[in-house]
Parts: structure tokens; C-alpha cells; sequence
């Protein structure tokens, strides 16, 4: 069986993340899967890593969150290897798509007899001309404010809980943008909450942001929630963990190759759970971009 390279967030050491990685491990072990594994030294390093790693792995695996699956993820772009993942994060959104979910003994069956196909991937690009990948979520207005409490830290919550409480904190004090969209060439405008673009269909733990949203169709999905009361915000909100969101009239969905989106004033842009700058922004989907690894049918 041939070695897997496995970049993992040295951030991510205590507790819960801890034990699930002697998990994984100990299935490496069982299933007889040798794996080569380095640590991040610094944000951002896994990106370099995940590069050099790809002149001698065929499979390089992000072991983290939906940020560190990230960064490997443009550090394998324009390589021959493969893209896996061991689900160490709190939303572990990519991982869900993939139907890992948080199943680390899966994910390590998945690097020794999964299946690869060519997933599509949003690139995004900022006005200073910062250019790179998504996987899974990206977005501006409300979603990358609460991403940015999140990063922050709440007091002693995690997970699910974190961000539910981000969103109570959050509509407290937002105000509605005005933001302009060229989706496909068409202009539309609207006083929102938030602008989505989804290349897969979750985040923030299991909301389905974009229910409809392939990871093989070409397509992003946009999903805009136009401006509403506070009240009325916070008790459609759980419809988000279904994805009934989309039904309501406040919601805007539609699929785009390419979108623009500018706002009024401007707002942060969320990419897989990180803050990465203002609007404007521009994103469009690369088919096919990317060998990534799912389980394998039989599993």
C-alpha cells in the first residue's frame, strides 16, 4: 500500500481533536496504511507544504479544519496529486459533503481505498488582485462577520454553539448593505444581509446554506438574503439546518459560473471559514480542478 502524506494543524493538539487523531492512527495502523506526517509551523504554511509534499505523495491529506483543508487544497492545485482530508476541525462542513462527516476511521479507509474524482473549486479575487481557491463556502455580510466572532473566540463555547451564539451577537448590532451583484453578466441589486457562494452545501457546523450545491456541476450556487427585521432574522434562521431557507421570499437562489459582488458600504468576504479581505470581490468556478478523494462506493 502506497504512503499517504498527511498535513496536519499543529494547532489543533487538546481534547476532542487529540483523541480523534490516535483514532485515525490506530486505523492507519489496522488497515495497514503507512503515512508520512508533518505539522503546520505557522498559519498559512500548509499551502507550501502541501506543494512540496506533492512532488512525492500521490495523496496529500489535510488533517484540520475546513481552513487547513484549504490551504492544502491550493497548495495541490496544478499538481498531480490527489487531495484527502482527516477531519480534525469543529464544522468539518467539506468532510460532511464528502460523506466522512467526523468518522476519522473512515477518513483513513477513505485515503486507503477511496475514490478519486475531479471536484470543482471557486476561485475568488480581491481588488488588490489577492487570487485563490475554495472548496466549500465562501460569502459577505452577515456570515463573514459571524465567522470573524467565531475566529475571535467565544468564551467558553465551541462548535455549533459558538457560532449560534456569533449569530445572536451579531444581529444585535448589523446592519443591512447594499450590495450590487453581476452574476453571469446580469446586474442586480439589493439591501441584504448576506451573499453567499457555495461551491458545496454547508457550513458553520451543518447549515445547509445552499442545499442544492454539487461539488460536480460547473455551477456555484448563490444564495442572497435580502434585508429583514431582527425578529424576524433570528426565528426563520433554524431553516438554515434544513436548507427550507431557500423557500422564503427574502431569499434570492440562483446558479452563476461568475459573479461580482460589491457592496455599500463594504463588507468582509468569508473563503472556508476565514475572513480574507473587503468587498469587492470577484468568484468563479474551475471545473474539475482538483483530484479529491471520497469512500469508495463499497464502502
Amino acid at each position: 500500500m502506497n504512503c499517504i502524506a498527511v498535513v496536519r494543524n499543529s494547532a489543533s493538539g487538546r481534547g476532542r481533536t487529540a483523541a480523534a487523531w490516535d483514532a485515525f492512527r490506530e486505523e492507519c495502523d489496522a488497515i495497514g496504511l503507512p503515512i508520512h506526517h508533518v505539522a503546520t509551523t505557522a498559519p498559512g504554511s500548509a499551502e507550501g507544504q502541501a506543494r512540496e509534499l506533492a512532488g512525492e505523495f500521490s495523496v496529500v491529506a489535510a488533517a484540520g479544519g475546513d481552513g487547513t483543508l484549504s490551504e492544502v487544497a491550493n497548495g495541490l492545485l496544478g499538481t498531480k496529486a490527489s487531495l484527502g482530508l482527516v477531519p480534525l476541525g469543529t464544522g468539518n462542513d467539506f468532510a460532511r459533503a464528502l460523506g466522512i462527516g467526523t468518522d476519522v476511521r473512515l477518513a483513513a479507509q477513505t485515503l486507503a481505498y477511496g475514490d478519486p474524482f475531479d471536484c470543482d473549486v471557486c476561485r475568488w479575487t480581491l481588488a488588490d488582485g489577492t487570487t485563490r481557491i475554495a472548496l466549500n463556502v465562501c460569502g459577505s455580510g452577515f456570515d463573514a462577520r459571524v465567522a470573524d466572532r467565531i475566529n475571535r473566540g467565544i468564551r467558553g463555547l465551541a462548535g455549533t454553539p459558538a457560532y449560534l451564539a456569533a449569530v445572536f451577537l451579531e444581529l444585535m448590532s448589523h446592519r443591512p448593505a447594499q450590495f450590487e451583484v453581476l452574476a453571469d453578466g446580469v446586474p442586480q441589486s439589493a439591501q441584504a444581509m448576506l451573499c453567499s457562494i457555495a461551491n458545496s452545501q454547508s457550513y458553520g457546523g451543518g447549515m445547509k446554506v445552499a442545499p442544492k450545491a454539487s461539488l460536480e456541476d460547473g455551477l456555484l450556487d448563490l444564495v442572497l438574503v435580502r434585508a429583514v427585521g431582527k425578529f424576524r432574522f433570528l426565528t426563520q434562521f433554524p431553516k438554515v439546518f434544513s436548507g427550507a431557507h431557500l423557500d422564503l421570499p427574502e431569499v434570492h437562489f440562483q446558479t452563476v459560473r461568475q459573479v461580482r459582488i460589491s457592496s455599500e458600504p463594504p463588507t468582509p468576504v468569508l473563503a472556508d471559514g476565514e475572513v480574507v479581505g473587503m468587498t469587492p470581490v470577484v468568484y468563479q468556478v474551475v471545473p474539475k480542478a482538483l483530484s479529491v478523494l471520497r469512500p469508495a462506493t463499497s464502502a
